[in-house]
C-alpha cells in the first residue's frame, strides 16, 4: 500500500478548522483556481440545508473542501493524485486499477486526517476511521474519491461512469 504523504512533502499550510473564513482562505492560497467551485458548492450547500431543514449539506461542504484542501497543501500529494486522476482514462485495465487504488487511498487517508483534526466526530455516510480504508474494493475507493470533491464535476476530468457503482 502506498504511503499517503510521501516523506518530506510539508504542507503549504497549516491544516484549516472547518469553517467558512478558515477553508475560503485554504482553498484561495492552495488551490485559488477552484474559487468558482467552492462557492457554487456552497450555495447549493447551504440551500439543500434549507429544503431539507438540514444541518447535514452544511457539514458535508466543509468535510468535502476540509478533504480538497487536505490533499491540496501538499504538493507532492496533490501531484500523486492528480496523475492518478490521469491515469483513470488509460486504455490498460492495469494502469487504471492501479490509478483507482492509488487515488483512493490518498482521499481516505485525507478524509481521515479531515475527521481526526475537527474534533467533532463527524464522518461521512457514517464512517469510522478504519472503515475508510480497509477493505475497500475499487467501486467504494472511486465513491470515497468522488465524494471529496475528486471526481466529476470538480474539474479532474473523471469520466462520471468512472464514478457510478459497477453494480
Amino acid at each position: 500500500m502506498t504511503m499517503p504523504y510521501a516523506h518530506g512533502d510539508s504542507p503549504l499550510i497549516p491544516r484549516p478548522e472547518l469553517t467558512l473564513p478558515a477553508l475560503r482562505q485554504a482553498v484561495a492560497t492552495v488551490v485559488p483556481s477552484r474559487l468558482p467551485e467552492f462557492f457554487e458548492d456552497l450555495q447549493r450547500a447551504f440551500v439543500r440545508a434549507g429544503d431539507e431543514d438540514s444541518v447535514v449539506p452544511i457539514r458535508m461542504f466543509y468535510r468535502r473542501w476540509g478533504v480538497v484542501v487536505e490533499v491540496e497543501r501538499h504538493p507532492e500529494t496533490a501531484r500523486r493524485l492528480h496523475a492518478a486522476e490521469r491515469a483513470i482514462s488509460s486504455p490498460d485495465p492495469a494502469v487504471r486499477d492501479r490509478a483507482i487504488r492509488e487515488a483512493g487511498e490518498i482521499v481516505c487517508a485525507a478524509h481521515r486526517e479531515v475527521a481526526a483534526g475537527s474534533g467533532d466526530g463527524f464522518r461521512p455516510y457514517g464512517e469510522t476511521p478504519r472503515d475508510v480504508t480497509e477493505g475497500q474494493s475499487a467501486v467504494s475507493r472511486k465513491a470515497a474519491v468522488s465524494s471529496a470533491g475528486y471526481g466529476a464535476g470538480s474539474g479532474s476530468g473523471w469520466p462520471r461512469s468512472t464514478l457510478i457503482s459497477e453494480s
